[in-house]
């Protein structure tokens, strides 16, 4: 008998330790950036889109961590299909994007390291002038690889499991930015 009841104890416990264990890893998962990402494409001639800007397309945008702080952005649409690699910076509630190696150093003109301690560009979205709080990945980021000109493209929103990225475009000597914006599927 006492035998028959520490092994439907001990099944019990399994049991509830397996339940709390896939609990955690469904929480874990949610909290990702990694994923698809359905949303639509707009065309604008500004860094920051303005509603209106154009008619917007279908598009999908798919996120797979390569480590721990590197992720790959797979985007598409009918017209539209690019793969980038961007570094990912915690800020927040929000994790912020940036380019990597021969892309960061074509868009900003310099390597990362060589930045001049940035003195307010804050989240770097259109140069908000906001103080930057260095104790966060984001804002270290800031201060060690950009100068104040440098202009961020995107990032995701941890509370709305959003996801938005300037995709900058060159048309001859014309410059327009695709947005994508889109939610987590």
């Amino acid at each position: 008998m006492q035998t028959t009841k520490k092994l439907v104890l001990g099944i019990m416990a399994l049991f509830l330790l397996g339940l709390v264990s896939c609990e955690k890893e469904t929480q874990e998962s949610n909290n990702t950036i990694e994923g698809t990402y359905i949303g639509k494409l707009s065309t604008s001639n500004t860094l920051k889109s303005v509603s209106g800007d154009s008619i917007d397309e279908d598009a999908t945008a798919i996120i797979t961590m390569m480590d721990s702080s590197l992720i790959q952005l797979h985007c598409f649409g009918s017209q539209f299909d690019t793969t980038i690699q961007l570094n990912a910076y915690h800020y927040n509630d929000s994790i912020m994007v940036c380019l990597t190696d021969s892309n960061f150093v074509h868009t900003y003109g310099h390597m990362m390291g060589h930045g001049n301690g940035m003195m307010g560009n804050g989240m770097g979205m259109g140069g908000n002038h906001m103080a930057i709080d260095t104790t966060t990945a984001w804002g270290n980021h800031l201060w060690h690889n950009h100068s104040n000109s440098d202009m961020h493209f995107g990032g995701f929103s941890m509370m709305d499991k959003s996801f938005n990225y300037a995709f900058k475009m060159i048309d001859g000597h014309s410059i327009y930015y695709l947005h994508f914006k889109g939610t987590k599927k």
